[in-house]
């Protein structure tokens, strides 16, 4: 779901799985640069996943956790 006009957010929702906490999932920005992610681990990010592509929805992500264990995500 989108909200209306170009470049808005993106809300994805789906199903809790089996053992997993109910809540934010993640939270995902779009990428501005291709480099996003390399500036980011210049700046000492650690990353879970670097442009992992999601088969269901086309997209590439590259993912990290905060310091209180939220998962955010860049975006193509």
């Amino acid at each position: 779901m989108a909200l209306p006009g170009e470049a808005q957010v993106v809300f994805e929702l789906r199903p809790v799985a089996e053992g997993e906490h109910s809540g934010v999932h993640h939270i995902a920005f779009r990428q501005s640069d291709e480099q996003d992610v390399e500036h980011l681990k210049e700046q000492g990010v650690s990353f879970l996943t670097e442009h992992y592509l999601i088969k269901a929805t086309g997209r590439t992500v590259s993912s990290f956790q905060d310091q209180s264990g939220l998962t955010w995500q860049l975006t193509d």
